[in-house]
């Protein structure tokens, strides 16, 4: 199991929302760079970074913050997402940019087919995106309840070379309340992508908890390592 740090962009500043909601941001860093390098200076090899503009706006908002930032840190992987909604930017991040993999969330729920032929031309490069609430996933920035449900849209990609499946619980994202191992270990089950989990890692027992499961692949940490209710180094540690 892996730790990936998480730096969600908007407005060209690092932040962290409550359960998604864009009136209930804390800005951390001024520059997103920074922050990036100082993960990587506690032990972090992955970096999962957001534009959270992007997804609010169907576009890559953020694209040149993002540009500079997989620049200036060659050394991690770093999996993008928020705004990819057709494959010429999904192509932009993963060609021009370099970054390694894309993540798609709304494009996965309404054209999945789309989402398979770009798989098929970046084999193991393209993560779907899962993000939950009640047990339905939600889409266009968390805003809308998709219509397909999850076993109906995970069979849509039963073929295609993806290179995981990232489920993020809406409810619990940001609020610093634990972390929900069942739900997360019961979608695992559903798929033999692997599962990275977000939403409501708050310390190092969450991240025992979702280590104990042996279902999960990966844990996105934000709020969390920002608050410092959760050591970086120690939770990669843990899971070394």
């Amino acid at each position: 199991m892996i730790i990936i740090p998480a730096v969600d962009i908007k407005n060209g500043k690092c932040v962290r929302l409550s359960q998604g909601k864009a009136d209930q941001e804390t800005v951390y860093y001024d520059n997103p760079s920074e922050c990036a390098a100082m993960w990587h200076e506690q032990g972090a090899k992955n970096l999962h970074v957001i534009d959270l503009d992007g997804a609010f706006d169907g576009k890559d908002v953020n694209l040149s913050v993002i540009k500079d930032l997989v620049a200036s840190m060659p050394e991690m992987e770093i999996q993008v997402g928020g705004g990819i909604r057709n494959p010429e930017i999904a192509s932009r991040y993963l060609d021009e940019i370099k970054v390694s993999k894309v993540i798609i969330g709304t494009l996965a729920i309404k054209q999945p087919q789309l989402v398979c032929q770009l798989a098929a031309t970046y084999p193991n490069r393209i993560y779907i995106s899962y993000d939950m609430k009640d047990g339905k996933i939600r889409s266009e920035g968390w805003l809308k309840e998709a219509s397909v449900s999850i076993q109906d849209s995970l069979e849509s990609f039963s073929q295609a070379p993806l290179g995981g499946l990232i489920v993020t619980d809406i409810k619990n994202d940001g609020m610093l309340r634990g972390v929900d191992a069942a739900a997360f270990t019961n979608l695992a089950e559903m798929t033999s992508l692997p599962v990275i989990a977000a939403g409501g890692i708050t310390n190092l027992q969450d991240i025992q908890a979702l280590k104990d499961t042996g279902k999960i692949a990966g844990v996105i940490c934000g709020k969390s390592i920002y608050e410092k209710t959760l050591d970086l180094r120690q939770a990669i540690a843990l899971v070394q």
